[in-house]
């Protein structure tokens, strides 16, 4: 299953369990991307969610456990927002994948990234609520999504996804979802600091001003955010060195902080400096040489196969 060398960001003593544990992950990716978008076919009805076996990571063992259901449970089915987020969420799952050097059964995996890209503009900008049946709320209108939707990590990933396969059109379709409206994402994951980083993020990738929300993250936020909008801002003034030095900085920081190497996938790739790399070749940006312990944190088009 595994090739290439980024497995080397990996702890030796934890490579075979984590092969064993994230094979169940890999088997999800490849049953999700041919049915993208599509929520009347499998994996998207009831019938299939009944027949799959839930998995949980078993900590005493260290194992997932399967968990059927209980008979007489009713079928479960997440409800349209939460397929179109899962399905967002394996699409860039198969990036990092192929990014680590995880052998996915495809023979082109471009036309699902792609396809990745069409979901997210969906999720932000189709008219699924109108028709959406959720099994444990009821339908969120448009202004309900703005304050209510589990929105940074699906925004973040659709952007990720739309600069990788260079998709003008919705990366500025999807950037133009932020606004001055939205407050904390409903997962209670996020702050408002957050908000507005992906607010200014959203205004550059518009070619808008974000100079507002520059001096709020500067004034009042904590340093992860900071990093952050510095890189942004020397992308916005095209200034190498200091892209160089701020990305380097953020990565350094988020080795630190957020890498867990007895995980992997995105406890391990830094979804946000893939981002604004990925913004920095966008607008045509001279790339700096960053070193390979940088570049292993980063997905570009080159790492998943889609430029040689």
């Amino acid at each position: 299953m595994l090739r290439g060398e980024r497995i080397k960001l990996f702890k030796s003593s934890e490579q075979a369990r984590l092969q064993n544990e994230y094979r169940v992950v890999i088997e999800s990716i490849v049953k999700v991307l041919p049915y993208m978008g599509n929520y009347d076919a499998k994996p998207h009805t009831p019938e299939f969610y009944q027949q799959q076996k839930f998995y949980f990571p078993n900590g005493e063992k260290g194992d997932w456990t399967p968990l059927p259901l209980k008979e007489g449970d009713r079928p479960w089915r997440p409800s349209t927002e939460g397929m179109i987020e899962g399905d967002i969420m394996e699409c860039v799952q198969a990036a990092y994948a192929v990014h680590l050097g995880i052998h996915l059964p495809f023979d082109d995996l471009k036309p699902y990234f792609h396809r990745g890209v069409e979901v997210a503009y969906l999720y932000f900008c189709g008219d699924w609520r109108a028709n959406d049946k959720p099994s444990q709320h009821s339908v969120w209108t448009h202004r309900e999504c703005r304050q209510n939707m589990n929105w940074i990590d699906s925004f973040s990933r659709g952007l990720l996804l739309s600069l990788l396969v260079d998709d003008n059109i919705h990366i500025t379709n999807i950037a133009g979802w932020v606004g001055d409206d939205l407050e904390e994402d409903g997962t209670g994951t996020y702050t408002l600091n957050d908000v507005w980083y992906l607010i200014a993020l959203g205004r550059f990738l518009r070619k808008e001003s974000f100079s507002e929300y520059t001096a709020k993250i500067k004034s009042k936020s904590r340093r992860r955010q900071k990093f952050l909008i510095d890189v942004l801002e020397s992308i916005d003034k095209r200034d190498v060195n200091a892209f160089e030095t701020g990305l380097t900085t953020f990565i350094k920081y988020f080795i630190k902080n957020e890498v867990d190497t007895t995980e992997w996938f995105e406890s391990n790739i830094s979804r946000d400096a893939s981002v604004l790399w990925n913004a920095a070749r966008h607008v045509g940006m001279v790339m700096p040489d960053f070193p390979e312990k940088v570049m292993d944190r980063i997905v570009t088009p080159q790492t998943i196969g889609l430029e040689q």
